[in-house]
């Protein structure tokens, strides 16, 4: 059993007429928990969350805000534009306080200082989707991207992104500046460059019913994989295939969500490993 700390705001989306839990941290923190794993959050909201008592099963630190972190995305297609109506207050923290196996690092805008990665105990893994620290606002709320200085991550174990996350024109700079970097695409597959060296691993196809949290998904499940194995191939089939199980529900799955994966990533190595 792991011990899974996963870092950056829950948030809300709007949806509708109301709203929706939103965030990294909460669909890796209900997501782990399902696995089995002991799952710690470090997070911020204010009175305003209204779900709070969906979270009332994972150990949380909680650092109180005036106000909760909304978002609104709006899509045409494939394609999302995204605003933020308001933000919570940064997380201020001490990397001595931060304990697990894993750390996750998952920020969704910039509300976790990005200088906190190389203060880490080395003895943690440190897994990084770092979307929220490419993320700026404008005056109206609308999401724009904004380049960081990647060699601070340099010390972080794996980092995943989707290929959409960074122009492509970056990505050879970013990939000489970081030991490990994942770059998903959606259902085609994943690669990752390492040392030199590239692996793409192809999706595992399904029928999609809510792709909403795919990408945490992958993430989370490379990560762990990862960490057990050293084995970025078998890491990355591990990610497809957790990700394929809960994009076929609307939510978390429920049930024994560790056999269902395992079950189906053994079919993924009779298929690609």
């Amino acid at each position: 059993m792991l011990n899974y700390t996963c870092i950056g705001h829950v948030c809300m989306d709007k949806k509708g007429n109301g709203f929706v839990p939103g965030g990294t941290a909460a669909f890796v923190a209900k997501l782990v928990s399902g696995l089995g794993h002991r799952v710690h959050m470090i997070t911020s909201w204010g009175d305003d969350f209204v779900f709070e008592k969906d979270f009332e099963d994972i150990s949380s630190h909680v650092i109180n805000s005036p106000t909760t972190t909304i978002f609104q995305n709006i899509y045409s297609g494939p394609e999302r534009v995204q605003y933020l109506h308001q933000k919570g207050d940064d997380l201020h923290i001490d990397a001595v306080d931060i304990k697990g196996d894993i750390i996750h690092f998952c920020p969704v805008i910039d509300e976790v200082p990005i200088e906190l990665v190389a203060q880490m105990n080395t003895a943690s893994f440190i897994g990084i989707t770092p979307q929220g620290w490419l993320r700026k606002p404008q005056a109206d709320g609308l999401i724009v991207y904004k380049a960081i200085n990647w060699s601070k991550l340099q010390s972080a174990d794996a980092i995943v992104i989707s290929h959409e996350d960074v122009p492509a024109s970056d990505l050879h700079d970013i990939i000489e500046q970081v030991p490990l970097l994942v770059v998903t695409e959606h259902a085609i597959g994943a690669r990752a460059y390492h040392a030199g060296q590239v692996s793409f691993m192809p999706s595992w196809n399904t029928n999609p019913v809510d792709a909403t949290g795919a990408g945490d998904a992958f993430a989370c499940g490379f990560f762990m994989n990862y960490y057990h194995t050293k084995n970025i191939e078998h890491a990355l089939g591990y990610g497809h295939c957790l990700a394929s199980v809960c994009i076929e529900h609307q939510g978390i799955p429920s049930g024994d969500l560790k056999r269902v994966t395992d079950l189906r990533f053994r079919d993924y190595q009779n298929l690609y490993l």
